[in-house]
């Protein structure tokens, strides 16, 4: 029973060492003062650059519009209250009237001079090929 224990929790710590829980117990964790999604972004399932636009240049009880394509990495766009308002962009590319900012994941294509004419504005064009507009 030691031996499963011990082997159980080595394997535990090795596994959630770059991923930082608020709690840095070693000496890792503590050069990681980021969120979670950032840490995650760097492991392929989204982009930091958008990820670190939201979370310091949106504010936190913002509406946010989102047009992405089906299992696109997500939970970057709440704040960590869930105080933003989160809505999807329907299929016909209209963005919700209440949006101040729309996100566009890096497969999705919008037509750009229609959302220039309505007044929006590309504030983030990401490596990742992010786009975050705001209005």
């Amino acid at each position: 029973a030691v031996a499963a224990t011990a082997f159980s929790l080595a394997v535990s710590v090795a596994y959630f060492i770059p991923r930082p829980a608020g709690l840095a117990l070693l000496p890792g964790n503590r050069e990681r003062e980021t969120a979670r999604w950032f840490v995650q972004a760097e492991g392929g399932a989204g982009d930091g650059d958008a990820f670190r636009f939201l979370e310091e240049e949106v504010p936190d009880d913002a509406a946010v519009a989102l047009a992405v394509t089906r299992n696109t990495y997500l939970y970057p766009a709440w704040d960590a209250g869930l105080r933003r308002t989160v809505v999807f962009v329907p299929e016909d590319g209209s963005v919700p009237e209440s949006a101040r900012w729309l996100v566009v994941g890096p497969s999705k294509v919008i037509d750009e001079s229609a959302l220039e004419s309505a007044g929006w504005r590309l504030e983030l064009a990401s490596t990742g090929r992010w786009r975050i507009y705001g209005r």
